[in-house]
């Protein structure tokens, strides 16, 4: 489904859903390079962000996050990946 041929949709969904299963495998190595390849999805960026900080990789999860947040594309996607990243926030916020 996703060779060379197929649209580029098909072949980033195929990412994503490739680096899901890569993370649930904890194989983070080599989920961060499938999920970079589908960064239109807020899902595979919320799981990006969660494999750079389970790789120590602090910087690129807090530029990847401050994105995610700045993401103004509504969708279910967008909801579901930010919801609990603002609730982190506000929290981490309220404590200071």
């Amino acid at each position: 489904m996703a060779s060379s041929g197929s649209s580029v949709n098909t072949q980033r969904i195929y990412h994503g859903a490739s680096g899901s299963l890569l993370v649930s495998r904890k194989k983070y190595a080599d989920a961060i390079a499938e999920l970079q390849e589908d960064l239109a999805n807020p899902m595979s960026m919320k799981l990006l962000i969660i494999v750079y900080s389970k790789t120590r990789q602090p910087d690129e999860a807090a530029s990847l996050k401050k994105k995610l947040l700045g993401w103004k594309v509504p969708s279910i996607e967008e909801a579901l990946a930010t919801s609990d990243l603002l609730a982190t926030d506000t929290a981490v916020a309220a404590k200071r």
